[in-house]
């Protein structure tokens, strides 16, 4: 008996098909452009005269929207069906709309295809014997009088290959340009008497040295001592003025340090031992003679500073050589320096 009803469902279907019905079978699941409207033709395969006109209906107008921010959004068949009933000249009876529901959920970006691997350059092959960069390392450790590992410099890779150079059996010379932190250097090479190579080379040159370094913090105007600092070795630019670490102690802090911090030249000056308008105890030395008098002070100085006195009496001004607080001396050398602004 079940089989006599299949057949009788195919010789059915059959003739349908030939008598032009148009089948609509919902697919269950369908990704689709999350950028334009989805339509039936995107949820279903259509077979009949009317497959196109029924495919370019509209099932979602703008799929973000009618997903509401979940991942996928779900089409029933009564939504397809009632789409399809309203299609303007439709023939009744004509269409077979099978399945249930179709989920659908916006399609992802496509794939993009591996790039293909960027070709290798060849290697070259390092240069054997002294080069234009050996020679330059050779003379910055000569000229500045350290060590190699006291030594550090950073080329532009865009000399690479200027500095590769090899010297072989020509004359080098190497001359700078500059004292700055990234110095220029112009590199000739002389093959007997001509000319071989002529290039100009920057670098940025850093040297190992020993510097101050504040151990607590220290206020502003203090006198530096034993206790606040510490030698420590780094790498300095080759146009850093900072003082050695001994050279530091006495001196008073134009600014607060912290601690790690390291004494720069400005970061010091040297304590007033004559400060302006003091009355200072003055000695002029004259042939074998030392005369004392009193005199006062035009500006304020530190002890070794020349800096201009007048005679208390408001008589000559004169230039003396500060020796120690309140103290300051008068010769023929100093008479000729310039006073200390």
């Amino acid at each position: 008996m079940i089989r006599l009803i299949a057949c009788i469902l195919t010789l059915t279907l059959g003739s349908t098909a030939l008598a032009g019905v148009t089948t609509v079978r919902l697919l269950t699941g369908a990704r689709v452009s999350p950028d334009a409207p989805v339509t039936i033709a995107d949820l279903a395969t259509l077979e009949g005269p009317q497959a196109e006109a029924i495919g370019a209906l509209v099932v979602i107008e703008d799929l973000e929207r009618a997903q509401a921010g979940e991942r996928y959004t779900t089409v029933p068949i009564a939504r397809v069906s009632k789409l399809i009933e309203g299609l303007e000249g439709l023939r009744m009876g004509s269409v077979a709309i099978t399945g249930t529901a179709c989920v659908v959920a916006p399609r992802g970006p496509a794939r993009a295809a591996p790039a293909a691997p960027p070709e290798k350059e060849p290697v070259k092959p390092a240069p054997t014997g002294p080069t234009v960069r050996s020679s330059l390392l050779d003379h910055l450790r000569a000229f500045f009088g350290v060590e190699a590992h006291e030594l550090r410099v950073t080329f532009d890779p865009q000399d690479d290959e200027a500095l590769d150079t090899p010297i072989g059996d020509r004359q080098v010379e190497v001359r700078s340009l500059g004292s700055s932190r990234r110095m220029p250097f112009a590199v000739t090479l002389y093959d007997a008497d001509r000319v071989a190579f002529n290039t100009t080379i920057r670098a940025e040159v850093e040297l190992l040295r020993p510097v101050a370094v504040a151990t607590r913090r220290v206020s502003r105007g203090t006198a530096i001592t034993t206790d606040d600092v510490t030698s420590e070795h780094r790498w300095v630019g080759v146009d850093d003025t900072s003082p050695a670490p001994e050279q530091v102690i006495g001196r008073v802090l134009t600014h607060r340090l912290d601690t790690g911090d390291a004494v720069g030249a400005g970061d010091i000056e040297q304590p007033v031992a004559v400060g302006r308008g003091d009355i200072t105890s003055i000695r002029s030395v004259v042939g074998s003679a030392v005369i004392r008098t009193k005199a006062r002070a035009l500006a304020s100085g530190g002890i070794g500073d020349v800096i201009e006195f007048q005679s208390t009496d408001r008589g000559a001004k004169f230039l003396a050589r500060i020796d120690g607080p309140g103290r300051a001396v008068v010769a023929p050398a100093t008479l000729t320096q310039v006073p200390t602004p």
